[in-house]
């Protein structure tokens, strides 16, 4: 029994191989936590805690979901056992952009989650594609809970980060929109202004790429030796692999997308049940790499002899 069981894998190597790339390509891989894209926290901190609130326009770089903002605060405010009462309750806005008038449309509100340190964090959810411009504006006047304020001379300057496009909208290099008014309600028109609102703002992590095969016959059996077209269809344009037993298929590694298609001759070099996928890396380095499911291909021998 056991010799012809070990004959048996001797013989037929390719079903160990399919069977060992279905199990690695059916563990999805792991994502991250949420990706800071624009941050200007590690500006100097002069507390706000006048009778009226501010904001300043941003502009998103990519498509992406806002899961979080952060507000640097000043060392008092940690201290202090009223702002740190009415933290709970405070909240950030985003705001709509309304041209040349003051935003006055709401579109998510992010509630107080923790405040650690000097840093105040904000939790919630709304999505942006890639060149809308939108506000923050603090939900709460900074006598209610303060926040952070400075006067800066130049953005980008070393203490500002810009991810992937996201970015303070700017006129020059020194002089952005910014807005205030007594309420989130009551703000007035845009002016320029270089005051600096110290926040960093975080996005979800982008899903990963997917990628479809098939054979362009559009069936599922290939003829040895024989050319064969693949075709992988995917969700983002990139660079495709093409794999046999969980290898590159010779000649078909990294080949690019066009519009999102990908194709590969694939001539296979043995007989029977055969599993391909493909794995695609894209172009937009934010967006994770993906790898397809696994197609069975059925290879036959040659009608004709060589």
């Amino acid at each position: 029994m056991l010799k012809r069981v070990r004959d048996f894998w001797i013989k037929h190597p390719w079903i160990i191989a399919f069977l060992i790339a279905t199990q690695f390509i059916a563990t999805p891989p792991g994502n991250a936590t949420g990706n800071v894209v624009f941050s200007t926290l590690r500006i100097a901190c002069s507390q706000h805690s006048g009778a009226d609130v501010y904001g300043h326009r941003y502009i998103a770089g990519t498509n992406g979901e806002i899961t979080a903002i952060n507000v640097l605060i000043a060392v008092g405010v940690v201290n202090n056992s009223t702002y740190k009462a009415n933290f709970p309750a405070a909240t950030l806005l985003i705001m709509a952009n309304n041209g040349s008038s003051a935003p006055n449309t709401t579109l998510a509100t992010f509630t107080a989650d923790t405040m650690t340190g000097v840093n105040a964090r904000f939790i919630g959810s709304y999505s942006l594609t890639a060149g809308t411009k939108f506000w923050v504006v603090p939900g709460q006047r900074g006598n209610v809970f303060p926040d952070c304020f400075n006067f800066s001379t130049a953005v980008p300057n070393a203490n500002v980060t810009f991810t992937k496009g996201w970015r303070l909208d700017t006129v020059t290099s020194t002089s952005w929109p910014y807005v205030n008014g007594s309420t989130p309600s009551t703000l007035g028109s845009p002016v320029n202004s270089n005051l600096l609102f110290p926040i960093s703002i975080e996005i979800a992590p982008s899903p990963a790429a997917t990628v479809s095969l098939a054979l362009q016959s559009g069936g599922n059996t290939a003829i040895y030796r024989n050319p064969t077209t693949v075709r992988a269809t995917a969700s983002s344009d990139g660079r495709v692999s093409f794999l046999q037993g969980g290898k590159p298929i010779s000649g078909c590694r990294n080949v690019p997308t066009t519009s999102l298609v990908a194709t590969c001759t694939w001539r296979p070099a043995l007989h029977g049940i055969v599993g391909l996928s493909a794995r695609i890396t894209p172009t937009d380095t934010s967006i994770p790499s993906g790898t397809s499911s696994v197609i069975t291909t059925g290879v036959s021998a040659r009608s004709n002899r060589r």
